[in-house]
């Protein structure tokens, strides 16, 4: 058995020390296997209070910001190797598509430098990570917090246990990890991580199912791919003699059973000679030390790229594995068009199917050497397995980012799952809502606006629905939509082609805190659910009904928290709000630069101003000028009732035309009545030359976010802005 380098370190640094006395007075037997599960009895340890303790936290990850993720990972040198590549690959994927900082923690003797190194060369896109080195008792009690933990080897699992500054806990199962040891302490304690009560993400179904009917854990799996630009058939590497067959040769890694494997390549060599060549990699060995001299050729670890080379030179590919878990080599050997060859083992059926996509063998020197001969004495007939496992792997097994994708999207669920309160879903089953489907919490019912949100937060279609009635739901009160998740990285680079409520949601995916959405009406704006929303208009909600048009719901009124207006914003406190929320609103004010400067003095440092406003040259206003900066700044520095007038006169003959012969009377009426009119007119270039005046001269803003007006000519109407304090 071979002990982990994470705990030799352990034990060299003293953490628990092992009693040399106890084996130096024969107390414990001095055989290496008792030696190594000793050690490993002695650090790898818990007590009833650390299991018993609950283990997830959700409410220890922050509502709003970048993510982060602590990976606990055992010291490594090769970052293209199977298991650690994954890992990486996942990392990367969190960091791009969902702007999750990563940040590894090696549990182990390591040098920080050359594991960042290995990291940024496997995947350049993670030279943002952080690597720190778990190497004392006192840098794993300094372990920074971290929204989400993952465990990637039962030895690390055993660190993660008593972490207690993190909110979710999960466990990335790539093999049945007890099955490395004989049954006893070793596989023992290794079997205790799978009741820690982690989350798990397991690398096939089978490792999943294993976890939950064995163990009672909950866990999502994805199903193991290959780089194509990697592993690809092409047949012209391969000479036609000799025969060339490859095997996976681990000394010291019992689950690949290379004490039948050599053997068997004793064999297969004095039946054939010369007529094969056996290849190796895998791990460094020197074939003499086994007495394979003249039989074996071992090449030791080789480069990514170098391995897919290797097997595109290879005709037949011997990978064993008595794990629950298949090995990544039979994926990549079939995409290079080897012929495999693997032992039965009930865990793997799902992929390796007999003489289907590859040739499966007993565990037996002879019967392997069977297997083998026959695939090297009808290679040409067998030609139908190659083909049929290429197509296999390309059909099922060339996209990682679709088997990631599950991963990022489990921890989203996972996290949503833990944080539901006493929200329940609710659909009417009378006339006034329709098919509408609400979220209810708190006494206020949020729109949902897809299936994928009943997915994404934790519930089931159409089990987790209430059917109740129309007066069931008047009971609640009307509230913003329920939005969707949108990471850190959709805020940075918003997806292509996305609606413009997607990219409202986007807008408003960073706010936190308390705030205020001015001019809400009947249409209010995706605010996350965790803020709290205070609404407020010029008019009050029976003057809001009055003015109700076509299309807009009485039911869906949000009666006003505070009347004020945009502009002013009276009645709030400066340095009071997290943030502000204005969607269609500063085209209806008279001074849009004081507006930008009132809603920078009542912000708290850090706030918020969301603005949502329409392109002139996608409404009504079209056939209007455009209002120039040199105008704004005017109406900010000498506002008058004559040039507001001026507005309505613009308004009411190019954007509502009136008969010219009542033009005027129009204007007077509305005018006097103080009529809701849009003032200004901007362009997404202009508005830009606006926050940039305002920014250099009056209200120093710290960072500027902006969308332009999306691409759908008859939809897409507004363009975005944030400005954040």
């Amino acid at each position: 058995m071979k002990i982990p380098i994470f705990i030799k370190n352990l034990i060299k640094k003293s953490l628990i020390p092992l009693d040399k006395n106890l084996i130096k007075n024969n107390l414990i037997p001095v055989d290496k296997y008792t030696e190594d599960a000793a050690a490993l009895a002695a650090v790898m340890d818990f007590s009833y209070s650390d299991i018993s303790q609950v283990q997830q936290h959700p409410e220890r990850v922050i509502k709003s910001g970048p993510h982060i993720v602590n990976w606990y990972l055992p010291s490594f040198e090769n970052a293209f190797y199977g298991g650690v590549m994954t890992i990486l690959r996942t990392a990367d994927y969190l960091l791009q598509k969902g702007g999750i900082h990563q940040r590894f923690l090696i549990c182990g003797e390591a040098k920080a430098d050359i594991i960042f190194g290995n990291i940024i060369k496997a995947f350049p896109g993670l030279k943002t990570c952080e690597v720190i080195v778990l190497n004392t008792a006192q840098a794993i009690d300094n372990i920074q917090p971290a929204d989400f933990s993952i465990a990637t080897l039962w030895t690390t699992a055993y660190v993660l246990l008593k972490v207690q500054n993190t909110g979710l806990k999960f466990y990335f199962i790539q093999d049945f990890e007890p099955l490395f040891y004989p049954a006893g302490s070793t596989y023992a304690q290794a079997e205790a991580t799978y009741r820690f009560g982690f989350y798990g993400i397991a690398n096939t179904i089978s490792l999943k199912n294993i976890y939950e009917s064995e163990y009672g854990g909950k866990s999502i799996h994805f199903t193991p791919c290959v780089d194509t630009k990697v592993f690809y058939k092409d047949d012209i590497s391969r000479k036609d003699n000799p025969k060339r067959i490859f095997f996976y040769g681990r000394p010291g890694h019992p689950r690949n059973a290379f004490e039948l494997a050599i053997t068997a390549m004793r064999q297969l060599k004095n039946r054939y000679g010369s007529n094969i060549e056996i290849l190796s990699a895998g791990a460094n060995w020197k074939p003499e030390d086994y007495g394979l001299e003249g039989v074996i050729e071992n090449l030791g670890l080789l480069t990514y790229e170098a391995t897919g080379d290797l097997y595109r030179s290879c005709h037949i590919g011997l990978s064993m594995m008595m794990t629950k878990h298949p090995s990544y080599l039979p994926f990549e050997m079939m995409a290079c068009g080897v012929l495999v060859v693997s032992n039965i083992n009930n865990s793997t059926k799902w992929l390796l199917k007999d003489r289907q996509n590859c040739l499966l063998s007993y565990p037996s020197a002879t019967y392997i050497t069977e297997t083998i001969s026959e695939a090297i004495e009808r290679y040409e007939d067998l030609e139908h397995i190659r083909i049929n496992a290429a197509q296999e792997i390309i059909n099922n097994h060339a996209d990682w980012a679709v088997e990631i994708k599950k991963i990022y999207k489990f921890i989203l669920f996972t996290l949503n799952a833990e944080t539901k309160s006493n929200g329940v879903l609710m659909q009417s089953n009378g006339s006034i809502f329709g098919s509408m489907l609400f979220y209810v919490r708190n006494g206020y019912r949020h729109y949902v606006p897809d299936i994928d949100w009943i997915n994404d937060n934790g519930y089931t279609w159409p089990n987790d629905i209430q059917i109740v009635s129309d007066e069931t739901l008047l009971n609640f009160l009307p509230a913003r939509p329920a939005p969707h998740f949108w990471s850190f990285a959709d805020w940075q680079n918003p997806p292509r082609n996305c609606s413009s409520m997607q990219m409202r949601e986007i807008a408003a995916s960073r706010l936190s805190g308390n705030g205020i959405e001015v001019g809400a009406a009947w249409s209010p704006f995706p605010i996350p659910l965790n803020c709290h929303v205070r609404y407020v208009d010029r008019l009050s909600k029976g003057a809001l009904n009055n003015q109700l048009c076509p299309g807009e719901d009485i039911y869906n009124l949000i009666e006003p928290d505070l009347i004020t207006d945009l502009e002013t914003l009276e009645g709030i406190e400066d340095n009071t709000l997290n943030f502000i929320v204005a969607c269609h609103v500063i085209e209806h004010t008279k001074n849009p630069i004081a507006v930008l400067k009132n809603a920078y003095n009542k912000l708290c440092s850090g706030g918020y101003l969301v603005l949502v406003v329409p392109d002139k040259e996608r409404t009504f206003d079209k056939s209007r000028e455009l209002t120039k900066l040199e105008h704004l700044i005017l109406d900010y520095q000498n506002p008058s009732s004559d040039k507001d007038r001026e507005h309505y006169v613009e308004f009411f003959k190019f954007a509502s035309p009136t008969e010219p012969n009542k033009l005027d009377e129009t204007v007077e009426k509305m005018f006097y009545e103080k009529a809701d009119i849009h003032y200004h007119t901007f362009s997404y270039e202009s508005f830009a030359s606006m926050i940039d005046y305002v920014c250099k001269n009056i209200s120093p803003w710290l960072s500027v976010w902006s969308q332009p007006t999306l691409s759908n000519s008859t939809e897409d109407i507004e363009f975005y802005f944030v400005l954040i304090k």
